[in-house]
């Protein structure tokens, strides 16, 4: 299974470290859109994982708790549904996958993994 399991962590990962020419991507989608998609002129340049997360937030891409999005459960919870309904592990648990799962922080807020 293959595919972007959270927006916001997708979002912070390409705010923190944006690929080469996405400044000209976002310029060609608010082109195609017709103006639907408004390409923000520092969308190209990188930024701290504080600024990124804030703008996750203001965009609303994050849950109402971001701690949710960072400390991986949503997505945790999105592959326990994906592994019962392929058929990997009819048993298997949240506690399962979050133990396996990489973290930026906990769920008292507190930063785990370097960034």
């Amino acid at each position: 299974v293959d595919g972007i399991f959270s927006v916001t962590m997708s979002y912070i990962m390409y705010r923190i470290s944006p690929p080469p020419k996405s400044a000209e991507c976002g310029l060609f989608d608010e082109e195609m859109t017709g103006g639907a998609f408004k390409a923000r002129s520092q969308v190209g340049d990188a930024c701290s994982f504080s600024e990124a997360l804030r703008e996750a937030v203001s965009l609303s891409l994050t849950e109402a708790n971001p701690e949710h999005d960072l400390s991986n459960e949503y997505t945790a919870r999105m592959m326990m549904v994906l592994a019962k309904e392929l058929g990997f592990d009819p048993n298997i648990s949240l506690d399962d996958i979050m133990k396996k799962s990489e973290k930026l922080v906990e769920n008292d807020g507190v930063m785990r993994q370097r960034v």
